[in-house]
Parts: structure tokens; C-alpha cells; sequence
């Protein structure tokens, strides 16, 4: 199983038995296929990519937010969007208050 940057998208980094699930389910559902399917695709899905990011509201285990995706097209999606979510992480963060 690889531990891309997408880990850091789902709490936990992806290690909770919901998500594990959830993540089986999606690649299973789809085919072990990228549904995204962008210039440097390499069909075999062996990654899942919230449609809507869960920084921007996208449900983090809803299956219609959720599709089975390669590496390349996951994470390397066009306009940057894999750093914009990054960004939005981020801020969350440093202004989390520690009570």
C-alpha cells in the first residue's frame, strides 16, 4: 500500500479502520481504475481521491465523494489543486487554538 501525500488529506493519515474499509470498498467499486483519467494517467488505480476536498467541505467517507484514482492523476491534478489543498491544511492548523 503506498503512503503518498494523500495520507495527509484523511485524519489519522489514513490509517483508521473506517477509512481502510471505505477505501477498499471505492477501489473495488471502481475497478482498481482511475476515474480521473488526466494527462499522465496510468490506469491502475491504487490510491482513492475526494472529489470535493475534505478542506473545501467534501465528506471524508462518503462513497459519492470518493473515486479510485492512479498516483499521477491524484496527485498531480491540473491548476495546482493538490497544493491549494496543502495550503488550506495548513491554516487550519497554525490557528487551531491548544486548550
Amino acid at each position: 500500500m503506498s503512503r503518498g501525500r494523500g495520507w495527509a488529506q484523511v485524519p489519522g493519515g489514513g490509517s483508521s479502520s473506517a477509512w481502510r474499509k471505505v477505501r477498499a470498498l471505492i477501489l473495488a467499486r471502481d475497478g482498481y481504475l482511475c476515474q480521473i483519467k488526466g494527462p499522465k494517467c496510468t490506469v491502475g488505480a491504487d490510491t482513492v481521491d475526494h472529489v470535493v476536498s475534505i478542506a473545501e467541505g467534501g465528506a471524508l467517507l462518503d462513497p459519492t465523494n470518493l473515486r479510485a484514482a492512479c498516483q499521477a492523476c491524484n496527485f498531480g491534478r491540473a491548476g495546482g489543486d493538490t497544493r491549494v489543498r496543502t495550503r488550506a491544511r495548513r491554516t487550519d492548523v497554525e490557528t487551531r487554538t491548544v486548550w
